[in-house]
């Protein structure tokens, strides 16, 4: 026999010795029983509130990410709409504006030609901006608006 064996005998033929002592004499060695008390039940109660209450809190938190992920999905769709359109209506509105058209729109609809060069009159934007003060004294008098009339009349 093995050594572990041996033991195992050894620890066997040990325990049913106690036994018949504390059967025969009535006093009990020093072995351990299982001790159930208020405190273990209490303790194992505890422990399953625990334990139940984590499970729900983690089945709610999962609804709410489902949630909140079906939100998002329904938010992320509106979106692509509203951009959709938002590309529809810049399309619309460079064709409005779009240069040929409007050429031919105000050539017949409104009868307008061409510009030609001689209409067209450029002005300076890189120069500085001045203003005068024009003389106005004398404009405005019966007597002056007079004058100005005749000059005209016979000029």
């Amino acid at each position: 026999m093995s050594s572990t064996a041996r033991k195992y005998v050894d620890n066997a033929v040990q325990y049913e010795q106690i036994q018949k002592k504390e059967t025969i004499t009535g006093v009990r060695s020093n072995r351990k029983k299982p001790f159930v008390t208020g405190v273990n039940i209490f303790q194992c109660v505890v422990c399953a509130i625990a334990i139940i209450g984590l499970s729900g809190l983690s089945v709610y938190h999962q609804i709410e990410k489902t949630e909140l992920g079906d939100q998002i999905a329904k938010k992320e769709i509106a979106l692509t709409n509203l951009q959709k359109e938002n590309t529809l209506i810049e399309e619309q509105l460079q064709n409005i504006y779009n240069n040929i058209e409007i050429a031919e729109l105000s050539q017949n609809n409104f009868i307008m030609g061409k510009s030609e060069n001689y209409q067209t009159e450029y002005i300076c934007v890189s120069c500085e901006d001045s203003v005068s003060r024009v003389n106005t004294e004398g404009q405005y008098d019966i007597i002056s608006k007079i004058k100005r009339m005749w000059s005209r009349l016979f000029a």
